[in-house]
């Protein structure tokens, strides 16, 4: 199938096929706007502002970062500063950059939904039980097309996780690179080199995780090139023995040449920065982001298979399961689409290996291309043995329960991980109010002890806030001995406060409250 916008095609975009994708950015616009004031927060401070305000500053007269300033997502934070240059370094230009990578990270969704719809609805599994049967002679009589009627509802499933628009919505590099994972992951699927080739090249620019993302790639792409090649001897009675396995090093070699780009920008920008910051993948002896004890691996283990079922993707896998159970094992492994459970095995082993050895390093957006895979699994297998009208009204239910999982009535973890759900928004308005009232005290930073993500100063963080007295530039205390204030909300990467000895130490002075989140001042007697 032809991409549209690659191949001279642009009128198709505004067919009506492509309607659910205007309405998506017209949606996707109006959220944006509504939130265009909304600040940095979470690792997209370190990753993004700090370094990027660095280079503004100093007019990208240097590139060597002060102490505690992650470069390992240089390339956008030279972006970012360049655009800063050039259209002012406000909340509102920062959110117009990020909404360009929206759009066509939206694109990228819907065409992915369209051709695995495209690629795997047309085929009936064969082989099934007898109830099944009986079923599946649906796809017999139904009309053609029937694939292109449920696309919207697949769709728009898909947006409506809670991640993933939480991410759109935010400035956060996370959508920056699931972008290019989604045009690299389209080019292995549809066997087109140049969209592989630029999709991981710019993927591996993008911080650690990027590159670990770009890796679980190139291995799938490897494995379904081995794959189709040997497909495609089996048919072809004229490659046997020496010429095979000559046509299968080829084959093979291509593949391998589409990600050496990769392999090579990711060398060179971990090279620069050993060399700028004494360490690789956030693994310093003082980094919160390193090897995990024993027993520490062990408690990942059990909270890995948590970060598949959170925040209602548990709904997805439970409506797997009932088609298991309906239709039976070989009706429902037929209708698998086998390119795309490759996939997702394939990452799903990459991001436990890259999250269960180390401690900090859990969170809903490094899952985020699979929860996009999971929903579409799901269409195509249910496509194939449900009645088209009762595919879209389970993908209709469906939307409405991830939907509704941002007010965090499904998990307490959803104000907790502020990047996985919507329910952290009130979190930005009691930031300021805490701020002015810490302020009407005659309080300092130094005297103030926060926890990630509110004790970075405002300039890192409002922007706008630059020039605003010690608020904006001070650091905030380092240890709870040093300080005469402590400012906690549950949207922090500390939960506990009697382990911080808060409640035994500290007398709580002022409580606010909106939604699911919390702000709290206390106070040394």
């Amino acid at each position: 199938m032809k991409d549209p916008l690659s191949h001279k095609a642009f009128t198709r975009l505004f067919s009506r096929e492509f309607l659910p994708l205007w309405i998506a950015w017209g949606l996707y616009l109006a959220g944006a706007s509504l939130l265009s004031g909304t600040s940095f927060f979470w690792d997209s401070v370190s990753v993004i502002s700090r370094p990027a305000t660095f280079l503004y500053d100093n007019h990208f007269s240097s590139f060597s970062f002060p102490d505690g300033t992650v470069s390992d997502n240089l390339p956008l934070s030279v972006l970012l500063a360049a655009w800063w240059m050039v259209f002012g370094r406000t909340l509102i230009s920062t959110h117009i950059l990020f909404i360009l990578f929206g759009l066509c990270l939206i694109y990228q969704v819907f065409m992915l939904c369209r051709e695995t719809l495209d690629r795997y609805s047309g085929q009936v599994p064969s082989g099934q039980t007898e109830a099944a049967v009986m079923v599946s002679q649906a796809h017999l009589v139904r009309e053609g097309g029937g694939e292109r009627k449920i696309l919207p509802f697949v769709f728009f499933l898909v947006l409506a996780d809670t991640t993933l628009t939480t991410q759109l919505l935010i400035p956060m590099f996370d959508s920056v690179m699931l972008l290019f994972a989604l045009m690299c992951l389209r080019g292995v699927l549809s066997e087109r080199p140049a969209q592989v080739l630029w999709g991981a090249f710019i993927l591996a620019m993008l911080r650690s995780r990027g590159v670990f993302l770009c890796a679980g790639l190139g291995i799938f792409a490897l494995i379904l090139c081995l794959l189709r090649e040997r497909r495609r001897v089996g048919v072809n009675p004229g490659l046997q023995g020496r010429a095979a396995r000559k046509y299968f090093f080829r084959a093979m070699g291509r593949e391998v040449l589409l990600f050496l780009p990769a392999a090579a920008v990711a060398a060179f920008l971990f090279s620069v920065q050993f060399c700028l910051q004494k360490e690789v993948f956030g693994l310093a002896a003082d980094s919160p982001w390193h090897f995990a004890t024993k027993e520490r691996i062990f408690g990942n283990c059990m909270a890995f298979p948590l970060f598949w079922l959170d925040l209602g993707k548990g709904f997805l896998w439970f409506a797997m399961l009932v088609l298991l159970l309906r239709y039976g094992w070989n009706a429902w492994w037929k209708s698998l689409p086998k390119p795309l459970v490759g996939a997702h095995a394939c990452l799903s082993a990459l991001f436990f290996a890259m999250t269960v050895p180390f401690i900090n390093s859990f969170g809903g957006r490094y899952f985020l291309i699979l929860y996009i895979l999971m929903p579409l699994i799901l269409a195509v297998s249910a496509f194939r043995l449900m009645k088209l009208n009762h595919v879209r009204l389970l993908f209709a239910a469906l939307t409405l329960v991830l939907c509704s999982a941002h007010t965090g009535w499904y998990s307490t973890l959803t104000v907790k991980q502020w990047d996985s759900s919507l329910a952290h928004l009130p979190y930005y308005g009691l930031r300021a109010e805490m701020l002015a009232f810490l302020e009407s005290r005659g309080a300092e930073p130094s005297q103030v002890l926060s926890f990630f993500p509110a004790d970075k100063p405002a300039r890192l963080i409002d922007l706008e806030r630059a020039g605003e007295g010690v608020w904006a530039t001070e650091e905030f205390a380092v240890a709870p001995e040093d300080a005469d204030y402590i400012w906690f909300s549950n949207v922090s990467n500390q939960f506990d406060r009697s382990r911080l000895g808060i409640d035994s130490s500290f007398v709580l002075l002022k409580r606010m409250e909106k939604g699911t989140i919390f702000m709290e001042c206390w106070q040394r007697p």
